[in-house]
C-alpha cells in the first residue's frame, strides 16, 4: 500500500515560526514508531506538503488559481522576496526526511505530481483531530496485507 503522510502538524510539531528554518523539528509523538511499523509491513511512505508548492518556490503562475484570475499573483517585488523562505523550509524538509527518517520514508513530494497518487493520507486531522492517534494507526496499518 502506498502511504502519504503530510509532514508539518502530522510527522513533525508546528509549534513554531513559520520562518524557523535553522530549528530542529520536533517528531509528534508515536509518528517514528508508525513509520517503522509501515516499512516493517512493506508498505510504500510518501512524504507529501505544502512546503512543496512549487507555485511559491519556482513560479505564482503554477497556481491555477492565479492563471484563471480567481487570485492574484503576488506582486513581483514581494513574490521574490519570499521565494528563498519557500525554497529554504522545502529543503529544511527534505533534509530532515533523509537525515532523520532514513529506510523510513520511500520518497518527498517535490510538488511536481500535483495531488500525490496514494492509497491512504494521513494528515493532522486524522491523527490531531480525528479519532485516530499514530498508535492507532500503526496498528491498522502496520501489518503485512
Amino acid at each position: 500500500m502506498i502511504i502519504a503522510i503530510d509532514f508539518d502538524g502530522t510527522l513533525v510539531s508546528q509549534e513554531r515560526d513559520y520562518d524557523d528554518v535553522t530549528s530542529p523539528l520536533l517528531m509528534l509523538p508515536g509518528a517514528l514508531a508508525a513509520l517503522r511499523a509501515f516499512k516493517q509491513a512493506d508498505h510504500t511512505v510518501l512524504v507529501y506538503s505544502a512546503r512543496a508548492n512549487r507555485a511559491l518556490r519556482l513560479d505564482p503562475m503554477l497556481d491555477p488559481l492565479v492563471r484563471s484570475g480567481h487570485r492574484k499573483a503576488a506582486e513581483a517585488q514581494r513574490w521574490a522576496r519570499s521565494k528563498p523562505l519557500a525554497e529554504a523550509r522545502y529543503r529544511h524538509m527534505v533534509e530532515f526526511c533523509t537525515q532523520k527518517l532514513k529506510g523510513l520514508v520511500d520518497a518527498v513530494d517535490d510538488g511536481g505530481q500535483g495531488k500525490p497518487m496514494a492509497d491512504l493520507f494521513i494528515d493532522d486531522r486524522a491523527v490531531c483531530y480525528g479519532p485516530l492517534s499514530w498508535a492507532q494507526i500503526a496498528q491498522e496499518y502496520g501489518e503485512p496485507e
